[in-house]
């Protein structure tokens, strides 16, 4: 008997797929050894199938030619699929995920990224938990319409939305968290879907897959004694189109006057500049303090209570469409998937 639902898992790397090799070194090995060492897969009601990337990496070699390739296979497979589960290292997923969440329009069905801490092979590893809620998560409808609706992030009993979460341990099995916005479903006996905070896009657009990306964003992150001299001549030499500024707490910066100035010159330059902060928790406040008092005399645009790396996709993205900068601004301030919640 053929099973109504049907899952597309994807692997593109990372710590859950890998083996060590002859040196005792991890890496990506092909996805059907996978599936032998999770035969509970077969056991949940739905049909799942896998597909894997070209050349499945660690993820700290991702770059925005993979977050492409992910989101064409989803995109050519959507509509024979009732969900789709990513599995991906753990380093760069938020990066990915977010991307794929700017990346796509009229979304309405679950991408889950998901991975381990801990490979498939090893005794206590955490992928069994990971990807079969993953896939569970995936199956869930009401009255025939998918809960999930959107990209989203799953680790340590948790469902993220992808575009919120951020990498917050590299030992912990709870290894992500969304700090500034609540988790969508907690996976424990049961799986308890917070409702009210999954996203909902009113759009009547069909689903839709725009590739556009550009690397013409500079990131600087502000330290006490930092040397202007070295801003100054990266931002002379660079060619970029876009800083995201890390500035500290509600998004204060120095005051001094050659830093002020520097900003000013990149502003007549028609450069956008992104004032985001470095804490995890909380967000940039505008006029708070005397150190943040010239944010809009510099025309700095805030990134609230976005997560950096949200901050940095988005930015590349909305570049690769060729916005002017006062288009570019507006759908930056705009909350397109949830990312400014």
């Amino acid at each position: 008997m053929l099973k109504k639902d049907k899952i597309l898992i994807l692997y593109s790397g990372g710590t859950i797929g890998m083996l060590k090799n002859e040196e005792g070194v991890l890496q990506p090995f092909d996805v059907s050894y996978l599936i032998k060492e999770i035969p509970q897969l077969s056991k949940l009601d739905c049909q799942i199938d896998f597909k894997s990337i070209l050349s499945p990496k660690d993820s700290a070699d991702f770059n925005p030619s993979d977050w492409v390739e992910i989101g064409q296979l989803i995109f050519d497979n959507y509509d024979s699929y009732t969900g789709f589960v990513v599995l991906h290292g753990t380093d760069t997923m938020a990066y990915t995920a977010s991307a794929l969440s700017f990346m796509f329009s009229g979304l309405k069905k679950p991408v889950i990224f998901t991975g381990s801490q801990l490979p498939v092979s090893h005794v206590r590893t955490d992928a069994y938990e990971n990807l079969l809620s993953s896939v569970q998560i995936a199956l869930l409808k009401n009255n025939e319409v998918a809960v999930v609706q959107e990209v989203c992030v799953f680790f340590g009993n948790k469902l993220l939305r992808a575009n919120c979460a951020t990498k917050s341990s590299s030992s912990d099995f709870v290894a992500f968290e969304s700090y500034n916005y609540p988790y969508l479903i907690n996976a424990g006996v049961e799986l308890k879907v917070q409702q009210k905070y999954l996203w909902d896009a009113v759009s009547l657009n069909s689903f839709s897959f725009d590739s556009r990306v550009s690397s013409q964003v500079f990131v600087y992150k502000l330290y006490p004694g930092v040397n202007l001299r070295y801003f100054e001549h990266l931002v002379e030499t660079l060619d970029f189109k876009v800083l995201v500024l890390q500035t500290y707490g509600s998004g204060t910066f120095l005051q001094q006057y050659d830093f002020i100035n520097l900003l000013k010159q990149l502003k007549e330059r028609g450069k956008v500049i992104i004032n985001v902060t470095q804490c995890l928790k909380g967000g940039v406040k505008e006029g708070l303090y005397v150190t943040n008092s010239k944010f809009n005399d510099l025309g700095m645009v805030s990134a609230g209570r976005m997560t950096f790396e949200a901050v940095v996709v988005k930015s590349m993205i909305l570049l690769g469409r060729g916005f002017t900068s006062d288009d570019f601004v507006n759908y930056f301030l705009m909350s397109l998937s949830g990312e400014r919640a």
